[in-house]
């Protein structure tokens, strides 16, 4: 199962699991937070079809869930902020794209700061998912939160695993998802100071960005991502 069934079958199980009484309410928020990255991901899904009302209305609630359930994760809300500006650019609804641009640039000036996480309760309700995709949106969660604590080995597990779902079980390479994982690896080798994996991760993700055939779309996104990061 790949793509947007996955996503389907991910929202439907963390709809299952809101609704069970054992389900504690640290397991809630992250539910939560899991539901607000695969919609993230199904808009993505969506502005690769062409359905650019259907992505507006995906990370609108991803982001409406981020902002109620982790509202100091400000790298998180940034980054929908800046998919909303791009999808709205697409349907040419400029006032509001740029609104959502200025609005994710303030978000993105404040540190990251992570909130209390039970990650590990969510993850065994997921383990019965035959999904490649389904688990790598799991543990790229699970890789922000180690990384906005400073548990950088953790981190970096978290994202090399996600990278094998897509790489090596999926046998996807090229998407926009493994560039995420990759820049990511990145940001992690940077906090840590090794600065030489750093530099080779931002020129892995660049080149791959540049194979991978994405919209303009797209590439405005990440080179925009990578540009900044690269800055820093």
């Amino acid at each position: 199962m790949e793509g947007d069934e996955a996503i389907t079958s991910g929202i439907l199980v963390c709809d299952d699991l809101m609704a069970m009484e054992t389900t504690t309410e640290p397991a809630k928020t992250d539910i939560q937070l899991s539901l607000a990255h695969m919609l993230n991901t199904r808009g993505i899904l969506r502005e690769k079809n062409g359905q650019f009302d259907l992505a507006l209305q995906a990370y609108s609630k991803a982001l409406e869930l981020r902002e109620k359930h982790s509202p100091t994760d400000y790298e998180g809300i940034s980054g929908l902020l800046n998919n909303l500006s791009l999808a709205y650019e697409s349907v040419k609804d400029y006032e509001q794209a740029s609104a959502s641009r200025k609005k994710s640039e303030e978000t993105g000036r404040f540190p990251p700061n992570a909130s209390r996480t039970a990650l590990p309760e969510l993850k065994k309700y997921f383990e019965g998912i035959n999904s490649w995709c389904l688990t790598a949106q799991l543990l790229i969660v699970w890789g922000d939160y180690f990384l906005h604590i400073s548990e950088l080995r953790e981190s970096k597990e978290k994202y090399l695993a996600a990278l094998h779902q897509y790489e090596g079980v999926g046998q996807v390479r090229y998407d926009s998802g493994t560039i995420a994982y990759i820049y990511k690896l990145g940001r992690v080798a940077a906090t840590e100071g090794n600065f030489a994996e750093a530099i080779e991760r931002l020129k892995e993700a660049k080149a791959d960005l540049l194979v991978s055939g994405t919209t303009n779309r797209a590439n405005r996104k990440w080179h925009g991502y990578l540009g900044c990061w690269h800055s820093q």
